[in-house]
């Protein structure tokens, strides 16, 4: 009797999966674009010493500049995002004086690329002969794992769909093409590299996978013109930022290494991916040495991403972010080999494995529920676009009291509620407090002396704190600051 269950139902699992998928992809949608037009200067990773970059670009500035000089900037990441969302800044007359019009220009194209990326994956996995049903399904978990980190205002996202794109050039045209293939390979590469340091990982994908099928020639080829191509570029950037782009992007990673920090950060992702990496992991060392050229692409490309991400994940400062890349290609790992498992046959009846996926989608669907209900972005959002207008309010001030002249350090010590800093763009000093902070703990070569000195001396002539917080930032003294104004739940102080 129950055997005919499933056969009765069985005509409404289909149409039952597509529903649920679509719904919860409606959902996720609304959620993300929530968290686009929000007033929170914080999704993951520091946005506003991204969009300070981004801003100086619009106002006609260098974005690399001396750490040891006015402002006393610390631009970590490579140059790519920064311009790109500077010139649809500039072609969309977006005002880069004001923040939350940035802010949400940034995310949008984060957004943007989050959803091209999850297309990529299912056009990936459907290369594979993966059904339409499972191809779809790992789209969709990957849409809903790129969460908040992925939809900040950085360079992660962007640097993912580069990686899509690369993946995708590289297993969709036959090895007889390639001479079209291998060279748009390293220009995706390079663009990679250009978007954040660790997408130099990108161009070890091909030479690897032609290592691995034993084709020595052509890995010395092309490794050879990697390198070449790489040096150049980075020279050339060197060059024109004056030699202030190493000093930045470099001396500005030296955040130090702490298990400690890997253990708080990673402890909790770990137990939730171990399984999709283990499969995943495995998965790609049985393709690594296969004759099938597009297998030995999605091996090379996890185990380039996935091992590095893991050594660098030990890096003060380190993030969900660091395993984007491992976890698009896993995802599609793993939809070839539950392809090739043919789950079908571990079931007595004959549609439960489309039951399987419509309880996966209805689990998450719920997850996300429950994120629409309650989660704290939305319900905090009256009080943070409030944070946000009295900010406002204290950089109308200290602009009209110095006429727009006045160097402003802001130490807010609720760092993840401070928009302040890209309120003042022209005229905060040490923007990247975090970074000058991780730089500082980690005795990297950038000296602060000169920002001390400027402290000291009155070349900083304002500082911002919370109400009732004295100014505390890398030691430095602040004895020659008096309280000026209470704006709001902040207190400015003026040199005397």
């Amino acid at each position: 009797m129950n055997s005919k269950i499933p056969v009765f139902l069985a005509k409404f699992y289909k149409p039952t999966f597509w529903i649920l998928a679509a719904t919860f992809l409606i959902l996720n949608i609304l959620l993300k674009w929530a968290q686009v037009s929000s007033y929170a200067p914080e999704w993951g990773g520091f946005e506003r010493n991204v969009i300070w970059g981004i801003q100086q670009i619009m106002l006609e500035k260098p974005l690399y500049s001396d750490p040891e000089a006015f402002p006393f900037a610390i631009v970590q990441y490579m140059p790519l995002y920064y311009f790109l969302v500077a010139f649809l800044g500039k072609l969309f007359s977006v005002n880069p004086l004001d923040a939350h019009q940035v802010y949400f220009l940034a995310r949008f194209v984060s957004f943007g690329c989050c959803i091209f990326s999850s297309v990529l994956l299912i056009l990936t996995a459907l290369r594979f002969r993966v059904s339409t049903e499972i191809s779809v399904s790992l789209g969709l978990i990957a849409f809903f794992w790129m969460d908040r980190f992925a939809i900040a205002a950085r360079p992660d996202s962007f640097k993912g769909l580069i990686f899509q794109l690369l993946l995708f050039i590289l297993i969709q045209f036959p090895e007889k093409r390639k001479r079209l293939v291998f060279p748009l390979a390293l220009g995706f590469a390079l663009v990679g590299l250009l978007t954040k340091q660790d997408g130099l990982v990108f161009s070890g994908i091909l030479p690897l996978a032609l290592l691995m099928g034993g084709s020595w020639k052509e890995t010395a080829i092309w490794a050879s013109i990697t390198v070449v191509c790489h040096a150049i570029i980075l020279i050339m950037i060197q060059y024109f930022s004056g030699g202030d782009f190493s000093t930045n992007v470099i001396g500005g990673l030296q955040n130090g290494i702490s298990v400690s920090w890997f253990i708080g950060a990673f402890g909790n992702y770990f137990a939730l991916m171990a399984v999709l990496f283990g499969l995943a992991l495995v998965v790609a060392f049985e393709f690594a040495f296969e004759s099938n050229w597009k297998l030995r692409v999605l091996a090379s490309a996890l185990f380039c991403t996935f091992f590095p991400a893991l050594v660098s994940s030990f890096k003060f400062g380190s993030g969900a972010n660091y395993f984007l890349e491992s976890t698009l290609v896993s995802l599609v790992l793993v939809g070839i080999w539950i392809q090739k498992l043919d789950i079908r046959r571990y079931f007595v009846w004959p549609n439960s494995h489309q039951l399987l996926a419509i309880m996966v989608f209805g689990l998450l669907f719920y997850v996300s529920a429950m994120q629409w209900v309650a989660g704290a972005f939305l319900n905090s959002e009256p009080l943070l676009k409030a944070q946000y207008l009295d900010q406002k309010k204290v950089a109308d001030y200290l602009v009209a009291e110095s006429k727009g002249k006045a160097k402003v350090l802001v130490n807010i010590n609720k760092q993840w509620e401070e928009s302040l800093t890209t309120l003042l763009p022209e005229n905060v000093v040490s923007p990247q407090r975090d970074v000058a902070m991780q730089v500082f703990a980690a005795k990297g070569k950038i000296s602060f002396e000169p920002l001390s000195y400027a402290v000291s001396n009155g070349k900083v002539q304002f500082v911002v704190t919370d109400y009732g917080q004295k100014p505390v930032f890398l030691k430095l003294d602040f004895s020659n600051f008096l309280e000026d104004r209470k704006i709001g739940n902040y207190q400015v102080w003026k040199f005397k």
